[in-house]
């Protein structure tokens, strides 16, 4: 495979590092006479061309007509728009623009980027965001993936005695159009799905969603443990913090913002009312003190400043707090943070990166583990017109080989889960979510 990165800014930066062991041929793009030296003294077994990105005279001597993969990060959000469309006229086959400005996102962002003709308008400061709404909403019980750019979301939770979950028979609990239960495992065995399957506790149940829905779906699912959520702290008002609460809606009573900037603070509270926030400096430590904060709760470091970020953690740490989770902005910072045991920091541009990543492998139709911690693995397969699923429909692909289950399609750009009325049979160009799910804890058989 063919990946053409063009822009070495934070996010080039970790992508950089990311493909050098991949399975491809990589192709850097960079105008800037001192990033493109400070390429050269790197030690990454990837192509170099110094030229502008808008270029198709750049473009062509990156061999665009032949590329796979052409990612976008540059600074300017405008530019990485206009030299995906530009890599995709002439024959690239996936385009991923990096994005920042919020102006850029209306609510049906598939729709946005079919008009544009590209395959994912990534948000560094949306992934944050949803990052921190999962360390918000998820408990010991739930493991969650994204999938298909993020807009996916694949889930195994496991059923406690005091879980939504628990005694209730699975069609009482899910909507099959969004969410869809795929399989339940009991003691490590996958059970047959019906409608009178009643869940019992330590099942572990695999689910698919479409939008967030699984999780939006968790306090519900688990609100004995969510009842008892401590609070939610973040120490800087930036953009991060802007995109977590916009997941977090209809929860903002467990939000508390530290922020001195009483204007910056005002601002905030004119878009989210129900928040708490005091006017306190998160870099002094006698003032948060002062304020006997609940320090069982999560303590975020959401400046835009990577300095600010780790005065803030020190002083939650003295506070005693036990989940702290700083924003790191530079790439050089994140060693800097896990050497004084401040894990897991979150880091805009390498979560980009991570998920940027996973989309190419996602492409590479290679087993992959479906869900952390789980021998569950999955493969994504391309229909094409050789393949013995074309015309196919999802039951005649359930019953094509045991313990094979499809769990979900993406179709020009949209995303349909296994159950949808709305596939009738497998077309050309296809790309199918299949996963091996006989049994939780036997080896993993063939994915066709």
């Amino acid at each position: 495979m063919l990946v053409i990165i063009a822009g070495f800014g934070t996010v080039g930066r970790f992508l950089m590092e990311r493909f050098n062991d991949a399975d491809a041929d990589v192709v850097f793009i960079e105008e800037s006479e001192t990033k493109v030296a400070e390429i050269q003294k790197l030690d990454y077994e990837m192509l170099l061309i110094e030229g502008n990105m808008l270029s198709h005279y750049t473009l062509r001597r990156a061999n665009v007509a032949a590329c796979d993969f052409f990612i976008a990060c540059s600074p300017s959000d405008s530019a990485n728009i206009v030299a995906c469309q530009l890599a995709k006229r002439l024959g690239a086959i996936h385009t991923i623009a990096r994005v920042y400005s919020d102006l850029i996102f209306p609510y049906d962002v598939e729709q946005l980027e079919n008009d544009l003709n590209l395959d994912w308008l990534l948000s560094p400061t949306k992934l944050t965001g949803h990052r921190l709404a999962i360390a918000f909403f998820s408990n010991p019980y739930v493991s969650l993936e994204g999938y298909f750019a993020n807009r996916m979301e694949v889930a195994m939770l496991r059923v406690s005695e005091e879980s939504f979950l628990h005694k209730k028979k699975i069609s009482k609990i899910f909507d099959s159009e969004h969410i869809n239960v795929s399989a339940v495992y009991r003691e490590g065995k996958s059970l047959r799905i019906h409608e009178k399957l009643v869940l019992d506790t330590d099942d572990k149940v695999l689910v698919l969603g479409l939008q967030h829905k699984i999780l939006y779906s968790l306090p519900k699912l688990y609100h004995a443990q969510f009842k008892r959520k401590r609070k939610i702290y973040f120490a800087g008002i930036s953009r991060m913090v802007y995109s977590a609460l916009s997941f977090m809606k209809g929860y903002e009573d467990h939000v508390v913002v530290l922020e001195d900037n009483l204007d910056t603070a005002k601002e905030l509270q004119e878009h989210n009312s129900k928040i708490s926030v005091l006017n306190v400096n998160p870099s002094e430590f006698q003032q948060l003190k002062n304020m006997k904060i609940d320090n069982t709760g999560t303590f975020v470091c959401s400046s835009d400043d990577d300095a600010d970020n780790l005065t803030y953690a020190i002083n939650a740490d003295e506070l005693g707090f036990k989940t702290i989770l700083p924003l790191v902005h530079d790439k050089e910072k994140i060693r800097f943070y896990d050497k004084l045991n401040y894990r897991p920091s979150i880091s805009p541009s390498a979560l980009s990166a991570q998920e940027i990543f996973r989309y190419f492998n996602e492409n590479l139709e290679k087993s992959f583990q479906l869900i952390e911690g789980s021998k569950l693995h999955a493969r994504i397969k391309k229909i094409d017109s050789h393949s013995v699923s074309l015309g196919k429909t999802m039951d005649e692909i359930k019953n094509f080989q045991e313990g094979i289950l499809p769990l979900a399609l993406l179709r020009h750009g949209k995303i349909f889960l296994a159950q949808s009325k709305d596939i009738k049979k497998l077309e050309k160009g296809d790309r199918l979510l299949l996963s091996s799910i006989y049994s939780e804890n036997e080896p993993n058989v063939k994915l066709f």
